[in-house]
């Protein structure tokens, strides 16, 4: 399947059915190849996300940012955890190197508005 088809398809599914048909599901981490200073911008520049939380360690930081509805939060850090990578030690090796933060989507169903429920 093109990529298109799989994002066309993904739209046109219901959210319930999201893990069984497409294996999506909460909290699923996306790696980026971005810094975090360019996510945190496009974040802040959608007037509907709010920083609601922030961490700052010695080796990583994390943003937390919900939607102002309430139906999703953003989980982004600036450094991949090697478990949020394949199993596959090479591809591991990869992904460290190619890809520099990640971000989390997590979607609160309980807040979800019945008029998008399919």
């Amino acid at each position: 399947m093109k990529l298109q088809e799989y994002l066309d398809a993904i739209k046109k599914c219901p959210d319930d059915d999201l893990h069984s048909r497409f294996g999506i599901y909460g909290s699923y981490p996306v790696l980026l190849s971005t810094d975090c200073e360019t996510v945190l911008s496009i974040l802040y520049n959608l007037k509907n996300y709010k920083l609601y939380n922030q961490l700052h360690g010695r080796k990583r930081d994390y943003y937390w940012f919900n939607y102002n509805p309430g139906t999703v939060n953003i989980v982004l850090s600036n450094q991949i955890p090697a478990l949020f990578c394949s199993l596959d030690e090479s591809e591991k090796r990869r992904q460290m190197r190619d890809f520099s933060s990640y971000l989390s989507i997590d979607f609160i169903q309980t807040k979800r508005s019945p008029m998008f429920i399919y």
